[in-house]
């Protein structure tokens, strides 16, 4: 990557402030993050990642789906789609999935933040799961397949590029 100019840098977000200057980056990308923060940090981070990112720049935001038909199923048998909010030691400490987003819910906070949604792609990385045995793993699976060109916004996960 260093070849074609591109430099990756990250951060710790744990004080709600990225250690960036305005407008530095030409591309944000925050993937597979924001379902690990709570309701409160969630709207300050997005808010920095507008911060930082160039007018005209790109902030791509990655996470699981609040409304996939997987979680629906898990909640239809009494489930709940969260681990425990406590400290995963074998994760140095950080915590499981604290809170889910739809993408109408992610809009609305990055509107307030000055970021414009662009562009939604639902990604089903749930047909990669190996949770086989499930009866609720093996439906959402199945009714995925045929759903999912009527009905995209039930897939697992969704990837969203905001401009500024």
């Amino acid at each position: 990557m260093r070849d074609a100019g591109i430099k990756l840098t990250t951060s710790d977000m744990g004080n709600g402030v990225l250690p960036f200057s305005d407008s530095i980056f030409d591309v944000v990308l925050f993937c597979e993050v924001l379902e690990h923060l709570s309701p409160i940090e969630a709207p300050k981070i997005v808010s920095e990642l507008s911060r930082i990112v160039k007018t005209n720049g790109a902030v791509v935001i990655a996470s699981p789906n609040l409304a996939s038909l997987f979680n629906r199923l898990v909640f239809f048998k009494g489930g709940s789609i969260f681990t425990p909010a406590i400290p995963l030691h074998y994760a140095g400490g950080t915590f499981g999935h604290v809170r889910l987003y739809t993408v109408q819910e992610l809009e609305g906070i990055a509107s307030r933040s000055g970021l414009y949604m662009k562009h939604v792609r639902y990604n089903n990385t749930m047909l990669i799961s190996d949770s086989e045995t499930k009866w609720h793993t093996i439906i959402a699976k199945k009714l995925q397949i045929i759903l999912s060109p009527f009905f995209p916004s039930l897939f697992y996960g969704w990837t969203v590029l905001f401009s500024k």
